[in-house]
């Protein structure tokens, strides 16, 4: 299990323990989509909001802007899922002032150097659209964080970088493919399909977690602990992204935590 995941998990396990209730109980995705938070939260059954995890440091959203070359300026990809708006169209006009260097960043980066304030602006505007109403950090102890309160906990920059476009689960016409695969390589082995994910148990030490298989498809076994590993496909292109990284600074004050319970007390449904 990857260490965000295991934060993830250890997040829920926390507000289920501290916080859940006959009334109040917490859910936490099964899925990487990143449209979708991470943590719902309930009251008899009717959705309240979510809770977005984030690490002491860590990603916190990122948009993809592709260079034209003929014009020498950045646009805009329309296949984002945030929406070009005010914000994204400031950052686009900075890397437009200095279009060869930021060309150039590959995957080392070139820091956008203005104010934080702005990429605050972007990064409570897209939670906000996804109805997240809280964040859960760590700080010696765990840290719940208003979305409103975001840069009084968060250090926050941003940087222009190419990017993996990352994994999904593998498609489904595919696991026969995979499975020969694997079966070819290290003999005998469960594997145990769950919704969209396929999942593998393999007596075998793994020489490499990464193979090829079918037309040209790339995977990767993500280790999930002891003998079981989840099959990802991995993507083949990159892209070059705005990315804004966070960094917690603060610890948790008590006026915030008694506000989070006082809002799974009287927040009103979605």
């Amino acid at each position: 299990m990857k260490h965000g995941e295991l934060f993830e998990l250890e997040s829920f396990q926390y507000l289920q323990e501290k916080f859940g209730s006959n009334s109040i109980h917490f859910s936490i995705s099964n899925t990487a989509d990143s449209t979708q938070s991470d943590i719902a939260v309930y009251k008899n059954e009717y959705f309240l909001f979510y809770i977005e995890v984030k690490a002491s440091h860590a990603q916190s959203g990122q948009f993809v802007v592709f260079p034209n070359y003929q014009l020498k300026i950045f646009e805009f990809s329309s296949r984002n899922h945030s929406q070009q708006n005010e914000i994204t169209n400031k950052i686009i006009d900075f890397m437009n002032s200095d279009f060869d260097r930021f060309v150039n960043a590959g995957t080392r980066g070139e820091n956008i150097k203005l104010d934080s304030s702005l990429f605050e602006s972007w990064i409570t505007k897209h939670y906000k659209n996804l109805c997240v109403k809280y964040f859960i950090s760590y700080n010696d102890g765990f840290v719940i964080i208003p979305i409103e309160k975001f840069s009084e906990y968060f250090s926050i920059n941003a940087k222009y970088r190419v990017k993996k476009s990352g994994s999904r689960p593998p498609a489904k016409k595919d696991y026969a493919l995979i499975i020969d695969y694997l079966y070819n390589t290290y003999g005998e082995f469960d594997y145990i399909p769950s919704g969209s994910r396929l999942f593998v148990r393999i007596n075998k030490s793994i020489d490499n977690f990464k193979f090829v298989c079918g037309n040209n498809s790339r995977y990767f076994l993500a280790h999930q602990g002891g003998n079981a590993y989840e099959v990802r496909n991995l993507s083949n292109t990159s892209n070059m992204n705005v990315i804004f990284s966070i960094s917690i600074k603060k610890k948790q004050e008590i006026a915030d935590l008694l506000k989070f319970k006082k809002d799974l007390m009287y927040s009103k449904r979605i």
